[in-house]
């Protein structure tokens, strides 16, 4: 009798499973029509193997899928499509696969488009349904294929990363196949035309996502690749987390996926910059990089990543640029938030107000341009001339970080070119996590309002 119960499950529940499929000339992506989770392959990998031939960027076992989202909601993570809250409809339209699911009247729109043949969106969109609170967070657990030798570049760093480990501060990376000998085979990026910012990216294993909450640790220690007791090696995967802040308008979150070209130097542009990658640089490539002026760069025996900024090819006139806050608290700890505060005030003002925003990387690149330490200038006047004299915006933002009274106080002030410095600043105290992202928002607030009243 127990010989026929263990034979009779996984049959019954085969047949449970529906499933939604696109397909591109480079992409085959497949997602379960009853709770949203879903696999990505490339058409050209092999699927069927661990060791693959590094081209299968996610996990593809047929059934069941084992890239999903998770909504934060009410100090609870739950898994979309789970039976805490009910599906609304799953569709397949425009190259794109729908899943809507709802709890406590809130909606959550779970969309995966083919946006070119090489490259894929993932997005979720939150709306209330009827008094439904939006204040709610989406982990995405992305689910690698490439599991052993794995690794991932960073060029805002300037490093790459091996082991698990968390950031608060990115908003592009690549993934290379081997740590040891390796070639780039897919670039990560938040669209922020069109996207919140995430609150944090989580390299770690997909074990570790299975079973820790929202608040997820990473053991830097544990190196992709190396062994578990009693287990397999780290099976790699991604988290990305993302926070709304505002019931009303909770915004986009997504992230793009875009596979590199088979060619041993390509280019990828993305947010003003242009990086050209070099796979194995060898002699006959010692001139990729010629008659570039490279703002970040990373060098190593078997790679070569450049990027270069093209302020050239865009116009600033009439844009607001904001730049990192600086950090004077004293405190490492808080390096993430100089980039999380400056990006979170972009992203609520572009969404608010008629104003174009320059994007945060072009504002680095040119910081990084006059070679100065943003955390050595207490001034910004010791920033302004060097800036300007590059372009004329219409308004720059920018600000501090200190600590006072053991809350963290945010500190932003306008400077309009040819007239200096416009406003009294703008400061807000407040503890931290949730608080502390509030706090940003009605910073980001009350520059809005001050200048649409100056327009």
């Amino acid at each position: 009798m127990k010989l026929l119960i263990i034979i009779s499950i996984p049959f019954s529940l085969y047949f449970l499973f529906s499933d939604l499929t696109l397909s591109s000339t480079a992409f085959h992506i497949t997602m379960d029509e009853n709770c949203g989770k879903f696999y990505i392959k490339n058409n050209n990998g092999r699927p069927d193997t661990q060791n693959d031939d590094g081209k299968a960027i996610l996990n593809n076992t047929t059934w069941p899928p084992t890239s999903y989202a998770e909504i934060y909601i009410n100090d609870k993570l739950l898994s979309l499509g789970c039976t805490a809250g009910k599906k609304i409809n799953s569709d397949i339209d425009n190259n794109s696969l729908f899943y809507t699911w709802e709890i406590n009247k809130t909606q959550i729109t779970q969309i995966i488009s083919l946006q070119q043949p090489g490259k894929i969106r993932i997005s979720y969109k939150i709306s209330s349904a009827g008094g439904g609170s939006a204040d709610i967070g989406i982990r995405l657990c992305l689910d690698l294929s490439v599991i052993s030798s794995f690794a991932y570049v960073l060029p805002v760093f300037n490093r790459m990363i091996k082991s698990e480990n968390i950031y608060y501060d990115i908003n592009e990376w690549f993934c290379v196949n081997s740590a040891a000998d390796y070639k780039i085979i897919m670039h990560f990026f938040i669209p922020g035309e069109i996207s919140e910012p995430p609150e944090k990216i989580v390299f770690s294993s997909w074990e570790n996502f299975s079973k820790s909450g929202w608040d997820i640790k990473a053991d830097t220690n544990r190196r992709f690749g190396s062994r578990i007791p009693f287990s397999r090696d780290i099976d790699p995967a991604l988290g990305i987390y993302w926070r709304s802040k505002n019931d009303k308008n909770p915004g986009v979150f997504a992230i793009d996926m875009e596979l590199a070209p088979e060619e041993d130097k390509f280019e990828f542009i993305h947010h003003g910059s242009k990086y050209i990658i070099v796979n194995n640089p060898a002699a006959e490539n010692s001139g990729a990089t010629d008659n570039l002026r490279p703002e970040k760069s990373i060098i190593t025996e078997k790679i070569t990543i450049v990027q270069t900024n093209i302020v050239n090819e865009i116009s600033f006139h009439n844009k607001v640029m904001i730049l990192p806050f600086i950090n004077n608290t004293g405190q490492t700890q808080y390096d993430f938030l100089k980039r999380t505060v400056a990006s979170t005030i972009s992203s609520r003002i572009a969404k608010n107000s008629k104003l174009e925003i320059i994007p945060l990387a072009i504002a680095e690149a040119e910081i990084n341009k006059c070679n100065i330490n943003l955390d050595s200038v207490n001034d910004f006047s010791a920033l302004n001339s060097e800036i300007i004299k590059n372009f004329n915006c219409k308004y720059i933002i920018y600000g501090s970080i200190t600590v006072i009274n053991k809350n963290l106080r945010i500190i932003a002030d306008i400077y309009k070119p040819g007239r200096g410095t416009i406003s009294d600043s703008f400061s807000n105290d407040s503890g931290y996590g949730k608080e502390l992202f509030i706090s940003i928002d009605s910073i980001a607030d009350m520059i809005i309002q001050y200048l649409n009243n100056q327009e």
